[in-house]
């Protein structure tokens, strides 16, 4: 050994993938922190941390500051002790750039987490940026366990053994595919390609699916409930003949409807899907109060008022019955009212009713193409060209039409169903009616846009 002479040294670097600044980037746009648990030494892991962009922080804090802002909170609440006051805050800020804008950055090792309390964990959990360095496993479940106390949602990845406490603690455990078994049994999600932005597309594909659902269930609620329970409802308090049959109802839940809701459920996802911070599973389910303001205080009516509409102006224009005449009938609708036998009053229902069921169609239509969308405007969405296209959504307007005039035009359907032949003019008279409901949900998406703040944006769905 004394005779060997020192050449020199070798340092190796492992550099982050190129890929991991760009999926950070992304998390923290989509509203999701990225915090980084390791075993290196503080500096390492912060030097390492700011090029993956977990810190982009020029100033970062530590335990003194962590244990200053304590100290600020407990002195507070005895406003008789001035002076610890001034003290603990010239701790917490040393220089007129150290303020809370930039303060999002933490940086605490291992040793420092021993005999923190709730407190100091709950200003650890307020920051954007976090790195945990010298951390042992016993350490990092921990940090899950504090993180999930506050309810947070907590994901955590992991490729050791030592690291399968935490992956188990966590709502979602992610282990690498080159990782151990044990890591991988223990694990909710496994990256087969070792790629960390591979969860950035996991993440939007979760919400993709999640926003699709709440598509279809917006497409379908206003016609498989307001539209169709209104007439039945119509009929019972005001005493107007029921203008939509059992059989058009089974017609539309089964057929019409069917063709454009499986197609929605593969629409591509908007610009501003990732852009939203993630939501509350306790607050934002599936379905809420906003969800059915929208599908039945918006879109229902604008649907039952079209469809109602449409049975009155056949019954005039057929017939030349009023509408006064049509509400508070009752018993009334039988043979000799205005002077009509019973079976012109019922051939008028029947066309009257497949008008109705007409003009509900079109307005299903206009409802396809504003349900692809929640805030954006629905030409930002082409249905026609572009990245987010979608041309077998067209297909149910053909397949609507196609089951319209089987239904209403057949003899036999007329026979047996009691559907109407719908006159030609009544398949044009609501399209109108259509392009207003789009106009509409138009007018009500640039005044979410406009005004994120204000009420119409709260009730948003």
């Amino acid at each position: 050994m004394c005779e060997l002479c020192v050449v020199g040294l070798v340092g190796l670097v492992d550099p982050p993938r190129d890929e991991i600044l760009d999926s950070v980037g992304k998390f923290r746009g989509a509203g999701i922190r990225v915090f980084m648990v390791t075993g290196d030494y503080a500096p390492t892991a912060a030097f390492v941390a700011r090029q993956c962009g977990i810190i982009t922080s020029t100033t970062v804090d530590g335990i003194d500051e962590i244990n200053a802002r304590v100290m600020v909170n407990k002195t507070e609440k005895r406003t008789d002790d001035i002076a610890c006051r001034s003290t603990a805050r010239s701790l917490l800020v040393s220089d007129s750039e150290h303020t809370l804008a930039n303060r999002s950055s933490l940086v605490v090792s291992g040793p420092d987490l021993h005999g923190l309390g709730a407190v100091h964990w709950d200003i650890i959990a307020l920051y954007d940026e976090c790195v945990f360095a010298r951390i042992t496993p016993e350490q990092k479940l921990q940090v899950v366990e504090e993180m999930r106390g506050r309810k947070h949602i907590v994901a955590v990845t992991g490729d050791e053994v030592n690291d399968v406490p935490a992956m188990r603690a966590a709502h979602v455990g992610v282990a690498m595919g080159n990782g151990t078994q044990v890591a991988k049994a223990a694990s909710n999600v496994v990256l087969l390609d070792n790629n960390f932005s591979s969860l950035v597309v996991a993440i939007e594909c979760g919400r993709l699916l999640f926003i699709n659902l709440k598509k279809v269930i917006v497409y379908l609620l206003p016609m498989t409930n307001l539209s169709e329970i209104m007439p039945s409802l119509f009929n019972v308090v005001l005493g107007l003949p029921i203008p939509l049959s059992t059989f058009l109802m089974l017609v539309i839940n089964t057929i019409t409807d069917v063709w454009a809701s499986v197609v929605l459920i593969h629409e591509e996802p908007e610009t501003d899907l990732m852009l939203h911070p993630p939501r509350n599973p306790s607050k934002d389910g599936l379905v809420d109060v906003r969800f059915f303001i929208q599908a039945y205080g918006f879109v229902g009516l604008v649907q039952t008022i079209t469809g109602h509409t449409m049975f009155f102006l056949c019954l005039y224009l057929r017939g030349g019955i009023h509408p006064r005449d049509v509400f508070l009938a009752f018993n009334k609708w039988t043979d000799g009212y205005l002077g009509k036998s019973k079976a012109e009053l019922t051939e008028l229902v029947s066309v009257s009713g497949s008008v109705h069921f007409m003009a509900l169609v079109v307005m299903q239509w206009a409802n396809m193409f504003v349900a692809r969308t929640r805030v954006q405007s629905v030409f930002r969405q082409n249905p026609f060209w572009g990245p987010r296209r979608n041309p077998l959504l067209l297909v149910a307007i053909p397949i609507a039409v196609a089951v319209s005039l089987i239904v209403n035009e057949f003899q036999w359907f007329n026979s047996v169903f009691l559907t109407g032949k719908i006159p030609v003019e009544f398949f044009f008279l609501s399209i109108p009616f259509a392009f207003l409901l789009v106009g509409l949900e138009e007018l009500r998406k640039l005044v979410v846009r406009r005004y994120p703040n204000a009420g119409l944006a709260r009730i948003a769905w």
